[in-house]
């Protein structure tokens, strides 16, 4: 008798005309029962939780029934419409909120390192900049001059006789400068050399004399007696 039934609710559903598939989803805080017929005395095929995603292929608006099927499963048969949202439940769109929040937030960390070295790639651009700026200077400046040293090389080549007589005069100085020092230095040694000979000297004629001069007094004392 089931089967009679069940073949004939779907010849119905066969004849009924085709409608477009729409998505569907299952209501919050709800168990509900996927049938193969279009009320309670049909064969319970599933049981659907809250959330479950549902293609709609057909609604009978009399019975309140839809025919889905489960987009996870494949398995179609017949729902109460009245159970079925257009969104999916508060606690899957919750879940899909926090990824994309995580998605974001991973972003927002991502933009802030590019963003770190930007800020650093900025910093040491711009001191190459400065650098490259003053290097720019300093050879305008030689340039300047290279400019004015061409316009008079005559000048320029008297000046650097000039210089080179300058310099061999005091190279010069230096040189007699060095000379006197070392003799200086050669006298001086020469000096203490002799002052040390002269004591030593001394200190020799001292040891003998002294002695002697010594033992002469000790003996004219001795002959007193």
């Amino acid at each position: 008798m089931h089967r009679l039934i069940l073949l004939f609710t779907l010849s119905l559903s066969v004849a009924l005309p085709s409608q477009a598939a729409t998505t569907k989803y299952v209501i919050d805080h709800i168990l509900i029962t996927m049938r193969s017929g279009m009320g309670s005395e049909f064969q319970i095929l599933r049981t659907l939780p809250s959330g479950t995603a549902l293609e709609i292929l057909q609604t009978n608006d009399d019975t309140g029934y839809s025919l889905a099927r489960s987009v996870k499963s494949g398995v179609e048969g017949w729902v109460l419409t009245q159970y079925l949202s257009d969104t999916p439940i508060h606690r899957d769109r919750l879940v899909v909120a926090e990824k994309k929040i995580a998605a974001l937030e991973k972003e927002n960390n991502r933009l802030k390192k590019s963003a770190g070295k930007l800020g650093k790639q900025s910093t040491t651009k711009e001191k190459e900049s400065k650098d490259l700026l003053s290097k720019n200077e300093k050879l305008s400046k030689e340039l300047a001059i290279l400019k004015n040293v061409s316009i008079d090389p005559l000048k320029f080549a008297e000046e650097n006789k000039k210089l080179k007589t300058e310099s061999m005069s005091i190279d010069k100085e230096i040189n007699m400068l060095r000379q006197e020092n070392q003799a200086l230095k050669d006298r001086s040694e020469k000096e203490w050399l002799l002052t040390g000979a002269g004591i030593l000297f001394a200190g020799i004629v001292f040891g003998f004399i002294f002695p002697k001069i010594r033992s002469t007094r000790k003996s004219g004392y001795d002959s007193s007696l």
